[in-house]
């Protein structure tokens, strides 16, 4: 209660000071805020060679295995070179690199990529290798592998660890690459990734959204439109198919989810129980364009499904529809998901700008005395406003 009179005087005193001089009910200001979207594919491929014993032959004999993709991305593939008894000369480890066909390819690409060594019944074994990023282009760029081929472990693993410790199964190696790679977007010598932007106007009147990542999330999808989908999303008595790699290269928490099951041999099924079927629709529907139907319903419902699986382009556009529709009346009410949401620059900051400026107005709604009961730290949120916006006119 005493926080709650305190902020009331500093209402009044800001009233007081500034009201004349200065229109509480203009259109709020919001920042340009912009969500850059890196497009990015993943494939996992394993590789057994049988009769492994046969190939322990000179130094510098390679294997190569066969080719491979992510099924996001058919037009890279990628391949594994063996050398069993050591490339550089080292006749006691075995060397291992990924390489990239880049042959008529005018994109390079960066990958991250892990070597692990499985069992007979696929479980990786102590022998996992992990990467930082790598830069694979052609001769013409400034990104260029560091080796001839491709980038990878002269001493991958020690051949005496595997015959002492019996890696081999039936006299077969079986390797597992993951990886996860962007394609680079070239400007002359510039190597970046190819990215995308959506971003909000300045203000919350006129239409917010370039959404370059839209065009190209649908292209993707409409590639995937006829392949079988491979997961069912359970909403109350409701199921929701998808394609599991479109999911996770959306998602990491549905990623994340998709490689628990994986490994568990689980039911290609995920139950979701806390989220209507409608904002689920509408979240696939974004997952696979970037687009949005029905916002002006559902924006509030979108932001939570967006903080939830961390897809922080439908955050953007959710966020941007609440500030379409802010209103005296409502604008404690999206104060609140804003916080709840961990939408802060995006949509809270606006929302108190806006409650600061209208304070009067905001100050006598419903909506503001349940705010006052339920969440006093929000309350202190826009005091603290108040209070640095009425110091800045005193001084």
């Amino acid at each position: 209660m005493i926080r709650i009179i305190i902020f009331q005087v500093i209402f009044s005193s800001f009233l007081f000071c500034c009201c004349k001089n200065e229109p509480l009910t203009e259109s709020v200001q919001v920042p340009t805020w912009c969500h850059t979207e890196t497009l990015h594919h993943k494939a996992n491929f394993i590789w057994t060679i049988d009769s492994f014993d046969f190939h322990e032959t000179v130094i510098g004999k390679t294997l190569i295995s066969p080719k491979f993709s992510a099924s996001t991305n058919e037009e890279y593939k990628w391949f594994l070179e063996l050398y069993p008894n050591g490339r550089d000369g080292s006749a006691k480890a075995i060397s291992l690199y990924l390489s990239l066909d880049l042959e008529n390819k005018q994109k390079g690409a960066y990958v991250k990529y892990n070597f692990s060594i499985l069992n007979n019944e696929l479980q990786e074994l102590d022998y996992t290798r992990k990467t930082l990023s790598r830069c694979f282009h052609n001769k013409n760029s400034s990104c260029t592998p560091l080796s001839p081929r491709g980038y990878g472990y002269p001493e991958f693993v020690e051949k005496d660890d595997i015959f002492r410790n019996k890696i081999l199964s039936n006299d077969s190696l079986t390797i597992q690459c993951e990886l996860s790679f962007y394609i680079l977007n070239n400007n002359g010598s510039d190597n970046k990734p190819e990215m995308f932007h959506h971003c909000n106007t300045s203000t919350i009147q006129t239409d917010f959204l370039v959404n370059n990542v839209s065009e190209n999330l649908e292209i993707l999808g409409k590639k995937y439109e006829f392949k079988p989908r491979d997961l069912t999303l359970r909403v109350n008595n409701n199921n929701y198919t998808a394609h599991k790699d479109i999911l996770s290269a959306r998602s990491p928490i549905f990623a994340a989810i998709i490689q628990n099951k994986t490994k568990n041999n689980d039911r290609d099924f995920i139950d979701i129980k806390d989220t209507d079927e409608e904002i689920v629709s509408e979240m696939l529907r974004y997952m696979y364009t970037g687009k949005c139907d029905n916002l002006e319903k559902l924006a509030d419902g979108l932001l939570g499904a967006a903080d939830k699986y961390e897809l922080n382009g439908l955050k953007l556009i959710a966020s941007n529809a609440l500030l379409k529709t802010l209103s005296v009346d409502n604008a404690a009410d999206i104060l609140i998901s804003a916080d709840m949401y961990h939408a802060n620059q995006l949509l809270k900051s606006p929302v108190i700008k806006f409650i600061v400026k209208n304070s009067a107005e905001v100050l006598n709604t419903a909506a503001w005395k349940n705010l006052e009961s339920s969440n006093p730290r929000l309350v202190i949120d826009v005091c603290r406003a108040l209070s640095h916006k009425l110091t800045t006119i005193l001084n």
